[in-house]
C-alpha cells in the first residue's frame, strides 16, 4: 500500500491533538485500540515495497481545488504489475456528489447519499466542435500554453475547455461528459507524475472504454510510484 502523505508530515505537520483525535477516530472505526506507533508504520508500510499488487491512495486529491472550495477527489487505485486494474474515486463536487468505480464488467457511478449504480461509457462525439476537454486548473500542474498548441495543431480550437481540479477529470472522461483530458509539463520541469494522482483514474477510464496514453500513444505504465505523460481519450 502506498498514499501520497508519508508519516513524516503526520509527526510534524499535525499538533499533539490532532494526532490523538486521528488515533481515537480510527480505534472506534476498527474496534480496537490503535496506538501512534501503529499509524506511523501504517503510512510508511508500502514505502520500500518491491510487490507486484499495490493499492494506491490519494486522501485528497486536488488539494488547492480543496482548499478554495471547488472540486476536489477522494481515490483509490490497485496496480498490479505495473497497470491499473481497480479504481474508486469519490467527486463531492460533481452533480450532488458522486461515487465512481470499477468492477469485472465494467465501470459504474453512483451518488453518494446511496442508491442505482449507473454503468458509464466514454462519450460517442466525433466533431470537434461537440468535443469538451478538461485541464488542470494550477498552471503549476501542466502547461496551458502547451496543450493550446496541441489542440491547435490537432484541429480541436473549435472544442470547449474546462478548468478543473483532481481526478475528478477522469470520471468526466469515463462517464462521457468530457472526451479528451490532455496533460503537458511546463518545458523544463522536472517534477514526475505520481501514481497516487493517476492509478484510480486511468483504471476508471480503461475499463469505461476509453483509453490512456502517454503522449507518443503508448500504454502508461506505473513504475515505482511514478508516471508517464498522459493523454486519456474517451
Amino acid at each position: 500500500m502506498i498514499a501520497e502523505e508519508r508519516a513524516n508530515q503526520y509527526s510534524e505537520l499535525l499538533s499533539d491533538e490532532q494526532r490523538q483525535t486521528v488515533a481515537s477516530l480510527l480505534t472506534e472505526t476498527l474496534g480496537e485500540s490503535i496506538s501512534q506507533d501503529d499509524i506511523i508504520r501504517w503510512l510508511d508500510f508500502g514505502k520500500s515495497s518491491t510487490s507486484q499488487q499495490t493499492w494506491v491512495i490519494d486522501p485528497i486529491d486536488g488539494t488547492k481545488g480543496f482548499l478554495a472550495a471547488r472540486h476536489y477527489a477522494i481515490a483509490i487505485g490497485f496496480l498490479e504489475n505495473g497497470q491499473p486494474t481497480f479504481g474508486a474515486i469519490g467527486t463531492p463536487g460533481y452533480g450532488e456528489g458522486a461515487i465512481f468505480y470499477t468492477n469485472e464488467d465494467g465501470a459504474y457511478v453512483e451518488a453518494l447519499a446511496g442508491g442505482v449504480a449507473k454503468k458509464i461509457h466514454p462519450s460517442q462525439r466525433t466533431q470537434p466542435y461537440e468535443l469538451i476537454i478538461v485541464e488542470s486548473v494550477e498552471k503549476t500542474s501542466a502547461s496551458h500554453a502547451r496543450m493550446d498548441k496541441i489542440r491547435e495543431r490537432a484541429g480541436l480550437t473549435a472544442a470547449k475547455v474546462e478548468y478543473l481540479d483532481s481526478m475528478e477529470k477522469y470520471a468526466l472522461v469515463a462517464c462521457g461528459d468530457a472526451d479528451l483530458y490532455l496533460r503537458l509539463p511546463r518545458l523544463g520541469q522536472t517534477y514526475h507524475h505520481q501514481a497516487w494522482d493517476h492509478a484510480a483514474g486511468v483504471a476508471l477510464v480503461n475499463k469505461a472504454g476509453g483509453r490512456v496514453t502517454d503522449i507518443d500513444a503508448h500504454r502508461s505504465i506505473f513504475r515505482k510510484a511514478r508516471f508517464c505523460l498522459i493523454k486519456v481519450w474517451s
